[in-house]
């Protein structure tokens, strides 16, 4: 790996994911989330380090995806699923 290139991370790879199934650009990408041209190419190849909160939220809107699902792979609502289901089961053990 080059210097200063970091290891491509999971939002790197969402985001192009993705921005793919959109069948935009990562030159696109940049115009539709007010990014400067080249941006989104250099958080695809790893070339920038995790992109700032504002920045991701951007991406989120521009790609129509959750911002949780974009940092973490998983949705607000798998969690607040797994919450429930995690209490439900522990409400089951209880009466039994």
């Amino acid at each position: 790996m080059a210097a200063g290139k970091i290891k491509k991370s999971g939002l790197a790879k969402r985001i192009q994911k993705s921005r793919e199934g959109l069948c935009i650009s990562a030159k696109e990408l940049d115009r539709r989330s007010g990014l400067h041209v080249g941006h989104t190419a250099m958080i695809e190849r790893g070339d920038r380090k995790t992109p700032s909160s504002d920045t991701v939220i951007k991406l989120a809107k521009a790609l129509r995806v959750d911002i949780a699902w974009l940092l973490t792979g998983e949705s607000y609502s798998d969690h607040s699923y797994q919450q429930w289901r995690s209490g439900t089961q522990e409400a089951v053990s209880e009466k039994s």
